[in-house]
């Protein structure tokens, strides 16, 4: 996971790092700290928990 606001953000840093990342699957969590406590869950959910939780965790308050 990568985060902070230089990620989130348009800028060069951003474009950067999108680019390296060409041809991969790459979203911006809308929720730094809630995206992070849903990667650590994950492994703890069954794959069907997960998907249907994973807005809760990632979505703005």
């Amino acid at each position: 996971m990568l985060a902070g606001s230089v990620l989130t953000s348009e800028g060069p840093v951003r474009r950067a790092v999108l680019a390296r990342l060409s041809g991969e699957r790459v979203t911006t969590a809308r929720d730094a700290a809630g995206a992070a406590a849903w990667l650590a869950a994950r492994d703890l959910l069954s794959d069907d928990d997960s998907r249907a939780l994973h807005a809760a965790f990632t979505l703005s308050p």
